[in-house]
Parts: structure tokens; sequence; C-alpha cells
């Protein structure tokens, strides 16, 4: 309350200047940071003092200049303060710094500042990860073992992307260049062509000079055979990826790839129109999933087209039936699959948590409209019951979510997000299959305390195959996914060890 005090009255003063429903996140927090600073509370004021503002950065950049004065004028205008080089320095220290705060289930709810989170210096193969307890506090945990008076590195950005991006993106609101291990390598895992036969990169794209980069060029600059396996390289093939990957960038920035349905004249046509863009996306992603090896999904614009499409899908879920929901599960699968977990490259698998419980969600939302519409229509051809393996692949990834918290420092949240997920796998058990199969129905009356192994890899490895995600079976029924240049990594925990099938004992 002794903090409140200054900061409603800074608010107040400030909305005699601008209406509060147009006061940004940032001029909201930085209001915050001045009581802070006003009322010293915690020491606020010495524990910032180490922090960066790159004032003089932000006024010398076109992109900041403006929004960075009229924010300072407006704060400064309220009369509260009449310190302006006070205002402009936390204003830098808040920009530069600040963080996208997220709730328990990794949703963005608001923006974070901690002064000594600060102090973590960036790198694209990081070694911690922030993970929200609730909506005030959070913990950095370790994603990899860190060496006695190793450094601590956190991630500013996302790092799925080429490295062209991400150094524009840090250095335009950082103010600094990244010279990590990925940022250093001779070749960018997220615009290149890879060999078909071993996944490594054979040739590395320029993202400035891509969209005029002829076929000619292309074969003029690139090995016609692999330096890693010696595999002799396709034209025709290549050449088929070449032109497919290239017309996708061009429609990137020639508009946007869905236009909002308001921007059409009327409803109708906007969903006319917009299908039959994303109709024409997905045409072309097909056409470069026919070798999925040379052009991973995780590569740009690809990763970028993969997220809107599992968005408009979701949209269009129940038009047509089990079909759509179908389509819409695909899009899903290869959002966290073939983007989003391959996109992170420090082989962190912390926080797949979130993801996995996405995709069972979805495959529950699936299994429930089988049941609803066609309960003894559900095969895919006389030798798989669909419904089967959809409950079975949604229970195992249930599970695969459910472990990873009985490793996590188990306080209330932590309890709270996985008595959720309990929820939901009891939940699956109380669906009515009275008029399903009785394979289906067996299943469903065991006790997941009894689960083995055996009883999933067939069908998540059926299940990752119908919707397009590139996956092996290796020893011991483990499933891996290679990702160019990068290990082979096991993607999820083999049901016969996990420890939260005691929850249901």
């Amino acid at each position: 309350m002794f903090i409140h005090q200054f900061e409603c009255d800074l608010i107040g003063k400030a909305c005699d200047e601008q209406p509060f429903g147009q006061l940004t996140l940032s001029h909201i927090t930085l209001i915050r940071m001045l009581a802070l600073n006003q009322a010293d509370d915690q020491g606020f004021a010495t524990r910032i003092k180490e922090l960066t503002s790159h004032v003089d950065n932000f006024l010398d950049n076109s992109e900041w200049a403006s929004s960075f004065t009229e924010m300072c004028d407006l704060i400064i205008s309220s009369g509260q303060n009449n310190e302006p080089l006070l205002v402009h320095q936390l204003l830098g220290i808040l920009l530069v710094n600040f963080i996208d705060h997220t709730n328990k289930y990794n949703e963005n709810i608001g923006y974070s500042f901690d002064p000594e989170f600060s102090l973590i210096n960036h790198s694209c193969v990081s070694n911690t990860v922030m993970v929200p307890f609730n909506n005030q506090t959070f913990c950095l945990m370790a994603t990899r073992p860190i060496g006695k008076e190793s450094q601590i590195f956190t991630t500013y950005i996302h790092p799925g992307i080429p490295r062209v991006l991400r150094q524009h993106e840090l250095n335009s609101r950082y103010f600094f260049r990244c010279v990590c291990s990925s940022c250093s390598l001779s070749f960018d895992w997220f615009f290149s062509y890879n060999c078909v036969r071993c996944n490594h990169v054979i040739y590395n794209l320029d993202l400035h000079t891509f969209h005029q980069l002829t076929i000619e060029q292309l074969f003029q600059n690139m090995s016609m055979q692999c330096r890693h396996c010696q595999n002799t390289i396709s034209r025709k093939l290549y050449q088929k990826v070449f032109q497919a990957h290239q017309l996708l960038f061009s429609m990137m920035f020639s508009d946007d790839v869905i236009p909002p349905i308001t921007n059409y004249p009327t409803t109708s046509l906007g969903y006319e129109l917009t299908d039959t863009i994303a109709t024409k996306v997905s045409n072309i992603i097909t056409v470069l999933e026919t070798s999925p090896q040379v052009v991973p999904l995780f590569c740009y614009p690809l990763n970028i087209y993969v997220n809107t499409m599992a968005s408009w899908t979701h949209g269009s879920r129940n038009d047509n039936g089990v079909e759509s929901m179908m389509e819409w599960a695909k899009w899903e699968f290869k959002r966290v699959f073939s983007v989003i977990i391959p996109s992170d490259i420090s082989q962190l698998r912390f926080l797949c948590n979130f993801h996995y419980v996405a995709v069972a969600d979805c495959l529950v939302e699936l299994f429930c409209f089988m049941m609803e519409n066609s309960p003894k229509d559900t095969s895919m051809d006389d030798d798989y019951d669909m419904a089967l393996i959809v409950f079975k692949c949604a229970i195992f990834f249930y599970l695969q979510a459910l472990e990873s918290y009985t490793r996590r420092i188990l306080d209330n949240n932590i309890r709270e997000m996985a008595r959720d997920i309990i929820s939901k796998i009891n939940f699956m058990f109380r669906i009515d299959t009275e008029n399903s199969t009785a394979n289906l129905q067996q299943f469903q009356s065991l006790n997941p305390s009894s689960y083995c192994q055996n009883m999933f890899v067939k069908e998540v490895h059926l299940i990752l195959k119908l919707f397009q995600v590139q996956v092996q079976i290796h020893k011991h029924n483990q499933l891996k996914m290679c990702f160019a240049d990068r290990a082979r990594c096991t993607l999820f925990e083999s049901i016969d060890e996990l420890h939260c099938k005691s929850f249901f004992s």
C-alpha cells in the first residue's frame, strides 16, 4: 500500500495529460518504477544502478526516438517528476530490461522488471529458463549442468529464427550483437538447405538476397555432393523445393498470409477468400514436405506459416466434421513437433509439458467429437481403430506432461498444474464409449499405473505419421527426431519409467 499511494498519484496526474485507456504498459510500468524510486522500496535506486539505460541509442534510433520522447514528456508534464534525466534513465532501463511475464500456464499476461534478473546476459543457446510460479514470482532454473564459475545465460528473444533476424532484434532493442555458439556458426539452421540422407546443412541461404536468387545461381554455389555423407544431390529435387520455398517467401512479403475477416466487404467473401489463400499456402507447404529433410518446417518462413495455419484451422475446425477436426490436429502437431521443439537450439525440453498438454487437449477435443458424431465409424482401415489411437495418444501426452512436474520444485502452483492434468486424464476415463469398439472400451478400463511402453509406441508413431511429423523408432522403442546437424534427441520418457503413474495407484 505504501508504494501504491505514489503509483496512484502519478497515474492520476498522467491521466490529466492522456486518458488511462491510452496509456501503454510501458507508461504504467514506468510510473510504477518512478513510484518505487520515490519510495526507495527495498533500495530500488541502489538495485538498478548497475543496469544500462542506452538512452543515447534510443534517441539516435529512428524507430524509437519519437515514442521514447513522447513517453518521457507525458510523465514529466504530469508534474510529478521534474527530473528529465531520471525519467529518461528509468525508461531506458525499462525498455532494455523488461521481460514478457507469463502465468503458470505459460500464457503472456504482461511485463515484468526485475533488477537482478536483468543482470543475466543473453545467449541464443541459453543454459537457464525462467519458470513462472504465479503472477508475482518466477524461478530461474538450469536446463543443463553449469560448471563452477561458468556464466549463467538466458535468452532475450525467440531463438528459432534466422540469425540475421535474431541479430536485428537484439541490436534494435538491446543494442548489442550476439556472438554465441549458434550465431558464430558458418551456417544457419533456420535458413538453409539440408542433405536428404544425413540432414546436415549443404547450402546456407542469405535472407537479404533470397528473393532475387535464381536457380542457376543456387546450383552454381551449391555443392552437388554432401560433404558429410557424400550423398549425390538431386538437381531436380532441389529445384522443385527451391521454387516452392521462394514462392512462399515472396507471398510473405507481398501481403499478410491470411488477412483478418473484417478486411473484406462481407464476412462470407472473407471466409471464401481466406480459405482459398490458406489452401494455396497448404499446397505449397505440402510440396516442400515431399522432401522434408531439404527445408524442414522449422526453417524460415515455413515456421511462420505453420503457426498461421494452426490458428486458421483452429478457428474453422468444426466446419466439416471429423475431417476439419483432423486438419486442425495435423497443423497443431506440426506447430509443436516440427516447429516449436526443433526451434529450441539449446536442446531444451524443460517447457515441453505445456506443448504436450496442448496437443493432448487437441486430441481429447477430436476424440469427443468422434464419439458424439460417429463412434463406430472411426477406423483408418481394417487394421487401425482411429478412436483408440487418438485416445491412447492423448493419455500418452498428458502423462509426458505430468511426469515433468514430478521433477520440479513442488510448490502450490506446480501441484495445481499437476492436478489439472490428473483431472484431464480422469475425465477421459469418464467419456462415454459404450457405442465404440471393444478394444477402446477395454483400454479405457485399465488403470494408468499398469501402463507399459509397448502399449503406446505403435499408436504414437502412427498419429505422428498421420499428421506428417517426421519421427523414427530407435532401440528400446524410443521415438526420436533429427533436427539438421543436431543430435538425435529422445522426445519422450519411456512409459515404463514414469514416476507419475503412481498417482493413479
